[in-house]
């Protein structure tokens, strides 16, 4: 504001001079030229009134009024047609005829005429006064007047003195009506600056330009609703942050030129940035990742959402990438949500696994009935033992598929913790119940079973039978012929501890996180061989998790296998 009340005022003043100057300059010449044609007119006045012209001879004529002035003055006669009869200047006969002379003309018809007129060869005006004299002749008096370019040009260093002069002068009165006028604007505003700040109620400064005071008010009231606004957007702000801060999703805000505008801390962990990168900077800053690059390009290239997923060492990730649109559809932007889909993932795989376990544990057995079934429905087995055989062969494929069914039920029902029962169990109990039932497999086998310890807890008998059972049964079972099972119990801290160890063929390590899934065997022909469903240690595993236990597998290819399971002993 100071400097366009400044810059006008200086401004203002210089033109004011230049158009005095201006016409000044133009009063100047008017003067002048009206001078000089009132003194040639009284020149030639006085020259021709006294002068007795005898036989043509204008000699004394030309004379006096030469001797009569000091500037260049040209005396010319001409006579009714217009031819030149004498001239100041000139050889008479050499100039053309002067009758076309609008002066000559005028002369010849009124008795007196005038003319002006401007030579751009020699930059000057000349004005020409002619006389009708008493013989019917004509005198024509000239002189040169200066153009009022000339006159300009002249006058043009004291004009520019001038100027500068009038600048100077203009330039340090604009600066102190400036200040002056301006001063207690700035105290004002100063005043009201003081007021926001300090939280008081402003007043305006009584006598000192009472009429900003509504302007200063309106201000004032503006500034508080601008705070209450920015406030507002600052703990929506905050919010929104703690929100996005504490997902476990990620969440990326991108310009239109992928610049990151927003990015929570979930988001750095999935793209594996865990440091902060300051905003504003580019999304290839964060990650290196072309293929999720060329998605968030094609998204907003394209205008449509779009998702995919990807695996990243062990983990599945599933991101939606969404362009952000201003409400004219021009594009502002995208969105980028990350979502952790392992889980999902895993329960996919899995599913599609036991879908395919289940459908071939179940085509086999069947296969080998129907096969069979076939051969004697067609008569194609009569002899007496081979129908004793394969009769046989028929009986043993239903009773392993009844099993399996069995075993399949039994697991649903503790996936879904139906018929739980709680009560006292003794696990040394469960222990000699699975081996007396397994002892025809023991003794084949030749194994030796030592039980040692003793754990009492609180849970369902018969689902701790079955995981008993099934571990004691899986050892015997995949023991070197002549091999031992060592089962020890106790109690560590508030848990009860089973551990079951064997001498037998041993778990390879890549196969050790794996053999608690359905149906899974590390050698299925010779899985097969010895019998199972492939859902004991399922079934164990599903029992220890639906008592809030914990199981443990070490194992040594050729040197055995040691289960652990610990149950939580639950208060009566």
């Amino acid at each position: 504001m100071k400097r366009r009340i400044f810059g006008s005022l200086v401004l203002l003043s210089t033109v004011a001079a230049l158009l005095a100057g201006a016409f000044s300059s133009v009063l100047y010449y008017r003067l002048y030229a009206r001078q000089a044609k009132l003194e040639l007119r009284t020149i030639a006045s006085l020259v021709t009134r006294d002068q007795h012209l005898v036989g043509g001879d204008y000699s004394d004529l030309i004379r006096e009024a030469l001797s009569a002035v000091e500037y260049d003055l040209r005396v010319t006669v001409v006579d009714s047609s217009g031819k030149v009869l004498a001239d100041s200047h000139a050889d008479p006969s050499t100039l053309e005829e002067h009758g076309s002379r609008p002066e000559i003309r005028e002369a010849l018809e009124s008795g007196t005429g005038e003319e002006l007129r401007h030579s751009d060869t020699l930059s000057q005006d000349t004005y020409y006064y002619t006389l009708r004299l008493p013989d019917g002749r004509v005198a024509r008096f000239s002189r040169p007047i200066n153009s009022i370019y000339a006159i300009f040009f002249s006058t043009l260093p004291a004009l520019c003195f001038v100027l500068a002069a009038v600048f100077l002068l203009a330039w340090a009165v604009a600066r102190m009506l400036t200040g002056r006028i301006l001063a207690p604007v700035e105290g004002e505003a100063q005043h009201l600056k003081d007021s926001l700040l300090d939280g008081v109620e402003y007043r305006a400064t009584p006598g000192i330009y009472e009429e900003l005071s509504p302007f200063v008010l309106t201000i004032r009231q503006i500034s508080q609703e601008l705070d209450q606004h920015i406030d507002e957007l600052k703990r929506e702000r905050d919010a929104i942050g703690v929100i996005t801060e504490n997902m476990h999703e990620g969440l990326i805000l991108l310009d239109r030129e992928m610049k990151v505008l927003s990015i929570n801390s979930g988001a750095r962990q999935f793209l594996g940035e865990e440091t902060a990168v300051d905003k504003g900077r580019h999304i290839l800053e964060y990650t290196r990742d072309l293929e999720l690059i060329d998605h968030i390009r094609t998204a907003m290239e394209t205008g449509d959402p779009l998702s995919f997923d990807q695996q990243r060492d062990g983990r599945y990730d599933r991101y939606f990438i969404s362009p952000v649109q201003t409400e004219d559809g021009a594009l502002s932007g995208a969105l980028v949500l990350i979502v952790d889909i392992t889980r999902e993932k895993q329960a996919d795989i899995a599913r599609r696994e036991f879908t395919s376990n289940v459908s071939h544990e179940l085509k086999t057995p069947l296969t080998t009935i129907k096969g069979f079934g076939e051969m004697l429905d067609e008569g194609l087995i009569t002899k007496p033992a081979d129908v004793k055989k394969y009769g046989g062969l028929i009986n043993q494929e239903s009773v392993r598929l009844l099993g399996m069914i069995n075993d399949l039920l039994r697991l649903s029902r503790i996936e879904e913790g139906a018929g739980v029962s709680l009560s006292k169990v003794n696990l040394r109990d469960c222990a000699q119940r699975a081996q007396q039932q397994l002892a025809r497999q023991i003794e084949e086998r030749g194994v030796t079973v030592t039980v040692e310890g003793d754990a009492v807890l609180r849970a369902d008998g018969g689902y701790l039978d079955e995981l008993v059972f099934n571990l004691l049964e899986n050892a015997v079972k995949y023991n070197k012929a002549g091999g031992r099972v060592e089962i020890q119990l106790g109690t560590e801290g508030r848990s009860a501890v089973l551990t079951v160890k064997d001498t037998g063929v041993g778990i390879p390590e890549g196969d050790q996180a794996r053999v608690f899934e359905r149906f899974y065997r590390v050698d299925p022909s010779r899985s097969k061989d010895r019998g199972g469903s492939g859902l004991g240690l399922a079934i164990v595993k599903h029992i220890v998790e639906l008592f809030g236990g914990a199981i443990d597998l070490q194992s040594q290819v050729g040197e055995g296998t040691e289960i652990t399971v610990r149950i939580p002993i639950r208060e009566e």
